[in-house]
C-alpha cells in the first residue's frame, strides 16, 4: 500500500501479542487442516489433480468463511472468496512440496492469520492487491508445476547437490 501511495495505517502490535495469536491461530488452523488437508486433499487429487482438487476445496472453504466477510460489499467478499482459493492452491502446492506435511500446512495458515490480524485490510485497495498477489502466486505455481500435482518430481538443483554431498560423506 505504501509503495502504491495508498492509504494505509500502521499496525500496533507487540512481540507477545503476536506470539499470543499465533498460538491461537495454530490451533484454528490445526482443527481446519487436519481435515482438509490430513483427510480430504489426497482421495480429491487422486480422482482430480492438485489443482483442480486445491479450486474445488477453495470455493468449498472461502462459502465457508462468507460468514466472516458479511458487512462488507459483494465485491469484497468476492475479492475475499477469490483470495482463499488461491491460498487453497498455495496451500496444496505447500502440502505436495513437504511430503505431505500438515504441519507445514498449519504454520503457515497460521502465519496468514496472524499476518491479517496485525495488518488489517480496511480498504478496497487493500482487498484487491492483497487477492491480486495471492491469485497471481497461485497461478505461477499452477503454471510452473504439473498442474496434476502440483509438485516437483525431482528436488531443486541445489538440494541434489546437497543430498549427493551428504551421500557422499
Amino acid at each position: 500500500m505504501q509503495l502504491l501511495g495508498l492509504p494505509h495505517s500502521l499496525p500496533q502490535f507487540s512481540v507477545v501479542s503476536t506470539l499470543l495469536f499465533f498460538g491461537v491461530f495454530v490451533i484454528f488452523a490445526l482443527g481446519e487442516e487436519l481435515g482438509w488437508m490430513g483427510y480430504v486433499i489426497d482421495p480429491m487429487q487422486e480422482r482430480w489433480g492438485a489443482l483442480r482438487a486445491s479450486i474445488f476445496l477453495g470455493v468449498i472453504w472461502a462459502i465457508l468463511h462468507i460468514p466472516l466477510h458479511l458487512g462488507h460489499s459483494t465485491l469484497v467478499i468476492a475479492l475475499a472468496s477469490l483470495h482463499l482459493v488461491g491460498v487453497r492452491v498455495v496451500l496444496v502446492w505447500l502440502y505436495n512440496n513437504t511430503r505431505n506435511s500438515v504441519f507445514a500446512v498449519v504454520v503457515c495458515h497460521a502465519i496468514l492469520n496472524v499476518m491479517f490480524t496485525l495488518f488489517p485490510r480496511n480498504s478496497f485497495d487493500a482487498w484487491l492487491i492483497d487477492t491480486l498477489l495471492i491469485a497471481g502466486l497461485a497461478l505461477a505455481l499452477s503454471l510452473i508445476w504439473d498442474s496434476r500435482t502440483l509438485a516437483s518430481t525431482r528436488l531443486p538443483g541445489w538440494m541434489e547437490r546437497l543430498g549427493n554431498r551428504q551421500q557422499e560423506s
